[in-house]
């Protein structure tokens, strides 16, 4: 009697392997500092000067160039990216 056992196993493993490499990956949000609460990002479930959203570690965060002054980081902050970028002159450290 012949079995089907490994062929099954190998069929379901490449089934998962496709639906996993196939399914749609969750972007980070992006999140712009405004400045407007305070010019302290205090790292993760940080929300004061945000834009209305709420940074998370693996979001992008954006510095246009509104608020003035420095911004300050306080604890450990991990995102996926930061972009800086304002018309206004300024210094970047």
């Amino acid at each position: 009697m012949k079995t089907y056992r490994s062929e099954f196993a190998r069929a379901l493993i490449g089934a998962i392997a496709i639906t996993v490499i196939a399914a749609p990956s969750v972007g980070a949000a992006v999140v712009t500092w405004d400045a407007s609460g305070d010019s302290t990002w205090s790292g993760p479930s940080d929300a004061t000067s945000w834009s209305g959203a709420t940074y998370n570690d693996g979001d992008d965060a954006e510095f246009l160039g509104a608020g003035t002054g420095t911004v300050t980081i306080t604890g450990t902050v991990n995102p996926l990216s930061v972009t800086v970028n304002s018309a206004a002159a300024a210094d970047y450290t």
